[in-house]
């Protein structure tokens, strides 16, 4: 059904400055909004951090939204740890509070600079059989070998950055069983 302009007392129609979304709600431009999009985009689709100093994106960015300040790649990687830390957070206490089952996952590679890197995944199912993958740890490592990658995973990993000592200790406790 269409609905007339807003008008005023005197009859003249009002212009509207407001636009809608896709939902049909009114958006305003927001500055935070919009840079958290920004983030999501860069994890999403694994684009480096200089992707925001790409001519192409800045001439789109002005013409999408020329109110948008864009974030230079040093200030987003300042930024990465903090929305990490927020994450992290989060995560650990999904962990507490639906206890899931916890299946762990490593990939070892090393660089053409020759540095051995580690990352860390867990993979776990909610309490509505969805099934999730996360990045506990992704760091430099001196050895592939595997006692030196158990003690990473154990001391730095889980116990240190994760404290997943109940999850360790009856992964270890099985170990020693079988």
């Amino acid at each position: 059904m269409y609905k007339l302009p807003p008008t005023s007392s005197s009859g003249q129609i009002l212009p509207n400055f407001q636009t809608k979304d896709s939902l049909g709600e009114y958006w305003k431009f927001e500055q935070e909004v919009v840079r958290r999009a920004l983030f999501e985009m860069i994890i999403i689709d694994e684009l480096p951090f200089s992707f925001v100093e790409n001519e192409g994106f800045k001439k789109f960015m002005s013409k999408a939204q020329p109110l948008f300040w864009i974030p230079s790649r040093r200030t987003i990687t300042r930024d990465f740890y903090d929305i990490y830390g927020e994450l992290r957070q989060s995560l650990k206490k999904s962990f507490r509070e639906i206890q899931p089952r916890i299946s762990l996952t490593t990939d070892t590679w090393t660089s053409v600079q020759r540095i051995n890197y580690m990352c860390l995944t867990a993979h776990f199912i909610d309490k509505d059989w969805v099934l999730y993958k996360r990045i506990l740890n992704f760091f430099p490592i001196t050895s592939h070998k595997g006692e030196h990658l158990e003690s990473v995973i154990v001391i730095d990993c889980l116990i240190g950055n994760w404290t997943m000592c109940s999850l360790l200790l009856l992964t270890m406790l099985l170990q020693t069983m079988l």
